[in-house]
């Protein structure tokens, strides 16, 4: 049976995002990850906030212990819950800092959109457990080659802005 996602999507920016179309583009990632992956049955939501370097950093600092801003944060449900009597249905959060995402999207000569879909996908990725930072160079590439894959698939199908 076909799992049904709830996605919220939230901006605390001033950059306008098509939440629908960021919506979109989530389920069909999730949908397309559960093929080849297994994702918890129970979960069944993903929540995006947008939001500007002032806040990513603070979050960065306080949750990853670095000093800085960042384009993306990923806070995974699972992660670091033992309690099995703890109920949620949220696979987790995605943060995307909108201000370094229009950087990042100049310095690497790609649309914002483009960038935007590169980080929803990576923020994804990071959710159902794919890593690049603390594992093999082997499951590294399978992540991002992963990522590759379905930026490819969406960056003309989908437009988030």
């Amino acid at each position: 049976m076909k799992r049904t996602w709830n996605v919220i999507v939230e901006n605390e920016t001033k950059i306008k995002v098509k939440k629908l179309e960021v919506k979109k583009l989530i389920k069909n990632l999730l949908l397309d990850i559960e093929k080849e992956y297994e994702i918890k049955e129970f979960l069944n939501e993903v929540s995006v906030l947008f939001v500007n370097d002032e806040k990513i950093h603070v979050l960065n600092r306080d949750y990853r212990g670095k000093d800085r801003p960042t384009d993306v944060l990923s806070f995974a449900s699972l992660d670091g819950n033992d309690d099995e009597n703890f109920i949620f249905t949220s696979l987790g959060d995605v943060v995307i800092s909108l201000e370094t995402a229009a950087k990042q999207a100049i310095e690497y000569k790609t649309t914002f959109n483009e960038e935007l879909i590169r980080l929803l996908t990576h923020g994804t990725l990071h959710l159902v457990g794919f890593d690049h930072e603390h594992v093999s160079k082997k499951e590294k590439n399978e992540m991002l080659s992963l990522q590759d894959k379905f930026i490819e698939k969406y960056r003309k199908l989908i437009s988030l802005l």
